[in-house]
């Protein structure tokens, strides 16, 4: 059979929504590539930063997949939104969306804290000058280790409940894990 004109109009709005999105798609990951060149040439100059120099390039590396990531399938479900998907097959793509976000802001925030960590233990020469609670913290270097250990399980088991909350709302781990 022959394509009515409303067909044809429905085809060239469902071909401009799609469009508009990949549109504003490139636009973020352009202020996105943008600002982080940005962050990486400002650490550039930092002093407290200069030992962990490919750290915070690892981290701005990880940063970037995360949001890169949320940019894909933030774009992703408002194109199937747009494109009058069902809430069933919108949900099937939520799924996959939060665990993949959930993971690379959890890879990030991880990195973030270790870095923040170790920043501030090698930082303890100078601040045992300053007369404030902080001058203690040269005493607890070896402890390093087990703070990190400690973050990372906050940081992990704080997104993996928020994922799960996310995915399946109002589940037994819901009150229990927020943290």
């Amino acid at each position: 059979e022959h394509l009515q004109t409303q067909d044809w109009l429905q085809l060239g709005i469902a071909a401009a929504k799609t469009a508009g999105v990949i549109f504003g798609l490139f636009i973020a990951a352009r202020i996105l590539v943008t600002a982080l060149h940005y962050l990486s040439e400002r650490q550039q100059g930092a002093q407290n930063l200069a030992g962990h120099r490919n750290r915070y390039n690892d981290l701005l590396g990880r940063l970037r997949v995360a949001l890169g990531c949320t940019i894909f399938f933030g774009a992703l479900l408002l194109l199937g939104q747009l494109l009058g998907l069902s809430d069933r097959a919108l949900h099937i793509v939520w799924i996959p969306a939060v665990i993949s976000v959930a993971f690379y802001v959890a890879r990030f925030a991880a990195g973030t804290a270790h870095l923040a960590i170790d920043v501030l233990f090698d930082l303890s020469d100078s601040l045992s000058r300053v007369e404030s609670p902080l001058r203690y913290l040269g005493r607890l270097v070896h402890l390093s280790k087990v703070t990190k250990r400690t973050a990372d399980y906050f940081i992990y088991v704080g997104i993996a409940t928020w994922a799960v909350d996310t995915i399946k709302p109002d589940t037994w781990a819901s009150p229990a894990g927020r943290l």
